[in-house]
């Protein structure tokens, strides 16, 4: 299985204006992307965040969200991602849980790209990936469960 960041750094390279990630209302290309995702690194890094550290990403489904996945994986920290409006007990319960080193929210993000970076409708966008991470899962009683993955080889 090849290293994501070497394919997505030589899709970069060799079509920076092809579609990397896009949802109803925007699309952004492999260049767009990586530069959105060096804002956000440039920020975590200016943050202290690195290494292992848990970021959790509580932002609108956009291809904004992409670009900010992205750049929590430069920075070396994983993720925990939280959707929008769940409720109050299970974003508790994951702050409580994770410790979260930082939160990037919408009003955040659209601080870091200076542009809005929440709010498109429409479905989710779609990016394949193969990256180390975390994730929130649902359990049959609605408890949420951390875990973290490396599927490098």
């Amino acid at each position: 299985m090849m290293d994501f960041f070497k394919v997505f750094f030589e899709n970069v390279e060799r079509m920076p204006d092809t579609v990397a990630v896009s949802d109803a209302e925007k699309s952004l290309t492999y260049a767009e992307l990586d530069a959105l995702s060096g804002r956000v690194l440039d920020y975590l890094e200016n943050e202290n965040v690195g290494a292992e550290e848990v970021v959790l990403v509580k932002i609108s489904r956009s291809a904004f969200h992409y670009a900010c996945l992205l750049g929590v994986w430069k920075a070396g920290a994983v993720f925990a991602g939280i959707e929008t409006g769940e409720p109050v007990e299970r974003e508790k319960f994951i702050r409580e849980d994770l410790k979260p080193r930082l939160v990037l929210d919408d009003a955040l993000l659209e601080r870091i790209f200076g542009e809005r970076a929440s709010g498109w409708a429409g479905a989710a966008p779609e990016i394949c990936t193969t990256v180390r991470f975390s994730s929130i899962l649902r359990a049959l009683r609605g408890t949420p469960r951390g875990f973290s993955m490396n599927t490098a080889p």
